[in-house]
């Protein structure tokens, strides 16, 4: 066997045990549960940039935060396009 087949199979025999390491040592994935309903607000933000840091600037009936994450994984988020906003759905 020449010196580079040699060292290619070093290689491989360490990145290998490595990867077998790095899963033996890795922490098993908690748990993560949430309300599956699609009308429940998983997640909801308001930019501070928006409102300014003040409480009550917008009104809220009206208004779409930033980013909305709903229980059955859906997610509208809002974009700055020029003085207008611009609402996205996925």
């Amino acid at each position: 066997m020449d010196i580079k087949a040699l060292k290619k199979h070093v290689l491989i025999l360490i990145v290998s045990s490595l990867l077998a390491a790095c899963g033996a040592v890795a922490p098993e994935r908690p748990d993560v549960a949430w309300n599956t309903d699609p009308s429940a607000v998983i997640v909801r933000f308001y930019s501070p940039y928006t409102t300014a840091g003040l409480a009550g600037a917008f009104d809220d009936r009206y208004y779409v935060p930033e980013v909305q994450i709903w229980g059955d994984g859906r997610i509208i988020w809002v974009t700055r396009e020029g003085s207008g906003r611009r609402i996205w759905e996925g």
